[in-house]
């Protein structure tokens, strides 16, 4: 007796019974009879079954067919034709009546009717232990077959409506508006995510019906925004570091180096780090393309240049200011020598520096040509001012006197005859004044002006390297210091509306950020997570001043992108040997064999707690205990493909999305309980507390005192008994 598959799939092939799961006689078989003798209930069971596995057959003959056709004429028209032809042999069933159906059987019945979706049969299969690469297959099977048998000569394929997957957008805008994510409830915009966290999104709905983890998806969409250099593919994060679940963290960590993983879980973790470093070197890129490649002292120099320069501007509009005065007045100063030299001696007699000033080269030559009463032209005026600014420079008494002699000149008090000029006086004055408070208002610009560089004909010398430059910008912007302030930076900014300045303070900030992080100049070294936060969270308070607006973005989304990556929780429990962690998490991948799944869980608790000695010899033990006969070579084969399976599972594009975060029941409210009732409650727990407690503790004491040794031989004797 045997039992025919339909013509039309497997033609004149027979199954003998006894290779049927059940023989003809037994209870299975005989109510199946019953119900093939029932036409209508029958045919609503076999039609959906025959129309299913006809599909599956037709479907993988037609992809090899289509394939094979590819290869050896390549021509995709001709493979196209190929798995068409093969598909159409698919058997199509009837409508089911269901009249007469039995009400428990009908729900069943339907789902039948109803087209498997692509990544359904892949968890159906994984469910039913099959391993990851044969999953993964049969996830991925129709789609990729739909859509091999589609070339744009034949016109699109024809999919399944319940097949179609929703758009990423509409689940996002769905699941915020039911309040299942987000307390706001205002949807994320997806038009800045990759295509590849698009399908996530949908295939995790998909598989959960509707929703995606909340967590995960905000992690994912801003970490796939982390700016990245151009060609490189986006920034995805693990499974754990999506969903922030301390024991999926650890599990990622302690299995990177265990070779059923094939590299995965450490490609995973070296690419995130090239990552990093790569999102540095591109968020200093974007922000100062022309000087990118600068280093700090460079970036210094030019910072003190263009206050220089500003400053040089600042005294040649002063100069000419003055000179317009002198021309209008036939080339000589209108001042009032008497009353300046009357506003000198008043200032030296109260800062006792008189005879300072009368025994020195420069001063005294001023002094002696204003008590002259001779005419001052407007060089012999300019040159008084350039000397008297070099000597202010130095600080003593010398400079405190050079000082007096020079604002007495700003002032300029003007001769009877000369009223007529007094705006053009006012002029040139407010401007002189107005450089003054410049630097009076601006430290940092007072430094760059007074660094010792020679100047030349009264004006700096940009040509000369300044002796400031490689803590400049550290010393007046960066750093902590009350001249490093926000205030003094846009001060400064104001001021010398350059550029150059701004640009410089800006790659300095980004630079600084890069040191931190452990990266050189030419973006070699491993991302350090602690001292890039350090770092940032202490420019924070000022960074509206060092920085623009899409640089503070990036370097907060870098900061909190690494902080997804490398900040494990104080709940991980990542352990270097990965031998315990590997029975207890993949013992359970055995339904059918309790007896190894027990003993790979109990194995892997003692081993966590440390009772069964060095981790080298456990997993030898295990090997040889164990997995000792030949059946249970597919036991172990199964722990490497659960783990391999994991390691994929934790590194896909949007991995967690489908993972939902346990409901919170919600909290009970109402009822009153006595105060002497929580009392007898909680002294009865203590009670039995204390009681478990000596029990444990008569059992454990002479366990902890037994050696290594004595362990690994009860071990063997007990594996000689398995």
């Amino acid at each position: 007796m045997g039992t025919a598959v339909p013509a039309d799939d497997m033609p004149s092939t027979i199954v003998p019974s006894d290779d049927m799961p059940e023989a003809a006689s037994s209870p299975r078989a005989e109510l199946v009879n019953r119900m093939a003798a029932q036409p209508k209930i029958g045919d609503a069971l076999v039609d959906p079954i025959h129309a299913a596995a006809s599909g599956l057959y037709h479907g993988v003959v037609g992809g090899y067919k289509g394939l094979a056709t590819l290869v050896a004429d390549r021509d995709p028209d001709a493979a196209a034709r190929a798995v068409n032809e093969e598909t159409a042999k698919t058997y199509v069933a009837p409508k089911a009546d269901l009249s007469g159906a039995d009400s428990k059987l009908r729900p069943a019945i339907e789902q039948m009717n109803q087209p498997m979706a692509p990544t359904a049969l892949g968890d159906w299969a994984s469910e039913h232990g099959a391993s990851p690469a044969l999953s993964t297959g049969l996830a991925v099977l129709p789609t990729a077959l739909a859509s091999f048998a589609a070339p744009r000569s034949l016109g699109p394929a024809k999919v399944p409506a319940s097949v179609v997957p929703e758009s990423a957008q509409a689940v996002v805008n769905r699941a915020y508006a039911g309040q299942s994510m987000g307390a706001a409830g205002v949807a994320p915009d997806l038009s800045v995510a990759p295509p590849e966290l698009h399908t996530a999104i949908s295939q995790a709905a998909q598989k959960t019906g509707g929703d995606v983890h909340p967590v995960a998806l905000e992690r994912h969409l801003d970490a796939a925004q982390l700016p990245l250099p151009e060609g490189m593919e986006p920034f995805w994060l693990r499974k754990g570091q999506a969903i922030n679940d301390a024991q999926q963290i650890s599990d990622e960590k302690n299995l990177r180096a265990d070779p059923d993983t094939q590299g995965i879980l450490t490609d995973s973790i070296t690419d995130q780090d090239k990552k990093l470093v790569a999102s540095m070197g591109e968020i200093r890129r974007r922000a100062t393309p022309e000087i990118v490649q600068r280093n700090n002292t460079e970036h210094d120099q030019t910072a003190i240049n263009a206050i220089k320069k500003q400053d040089n501007d600042t005294i040649t509009d002063i100069r000419a200011k003055y000179k317009v005065l002198a021309d209008a007045n036939g080339g000589d100063l209108p001042i009032d020598t008497s009353a300046v030299l009357e506003n000198i001696n008043a200032q030296l007699k109260k800062a006792s520096l008189r005879k300072l000033a009368e025994n020195h080269d420069v001063l005294s030559e001023i002094y002696d040509s204003m008590k002259s009463g001779n005419p001052i032209d407007f060089e012999t005026f300019d040159n008084w001012r350039s000397s008297l600014a070099d000597m202010q420079r130095h600080a003593g008494p010398e400079g405190k006197a050079a000082g007096i002699f020079h604002g007495a000149l700003n002032d300029m008090p003007l001769t009877p005859e000369a009223e007529p000029l007094r705006a053009l006086s006012n002029t040139a004055r407010n401007a002189a004044k107005a450089r003054f408070d410049m630097i009076k208002r601006n430290p940092a610009y007072k430094a760059a002006i007074n660094d010792n560089v020679p100047k030349v004909n009264g004006l700096h010398d940009l040509t000369e390297d300044s002796p400031l430059a490689g803590n400049f910008l550290n010393r007046f912007a960066l750093g902590n210091s009350d001249n490093a302030s926000s205030v003094y930076i846009n001060r400064l900014k104001e001021s010398v509306p350059d550029p150059e300045l701004h640009q410089s303070i800006e790659a300095a900030t980004l630079n600084k950020l890069r040191d931190a992080a452990g990266i050189d100049a030419y973006g070699n070294g491993s991302f350090r997570n602690a001292s890039y936060r350090n770092a940032h969270n202490a420019l924070a308070p000022k960074a509206d001043s060092l920085l623009n607006p899409e640089s503070i973005e990036n370097t907060e989304r870098l900061k909190r992108v690494s902080a997804y990556v490398n900040d494990e929780g104080k709940a991980t429990s990542v352990n270097r040997s990965n031998t315990s962690l590997a029975l207890q998490r993949f013992g359970a991948q055995f339904p059918s064999e309790p007896t190894i799944a027990g003993q790979l869980i109990d194995y892997g608790t003692d081993a966590a707690a440390g009772h069964l000695g060095p981790a080298a010899v456990i997993g030898k033990r295990v090997g040889q205990t164990i997995f000792k006969k030949s059946q249970d070579a597919k036991a172990l084969q199964s722990v490497k493909d659960a783990k391999l399976k994991f390691a994929t599972d934790a590194t896909k594009p949007g991995a967690g999305l489908d993972h939902l975060p346990p409901t919170r029941p919600a909290r009970a409210t109402g009822g009153k309980v006595e105060r002497q009732d929580v009392d007898a409650l909680v002294n009865r727990l203590i009670h039995r507390w204390k009681a478990a407690k000596r029990e444990t503790d008569k059992t454990t004491a002479p366990l902890l005192k037994v050696p290594d040794s004595a362990i690994v031989k009860a071990l063997d004797i007990a594996g000689s008994a398995i």
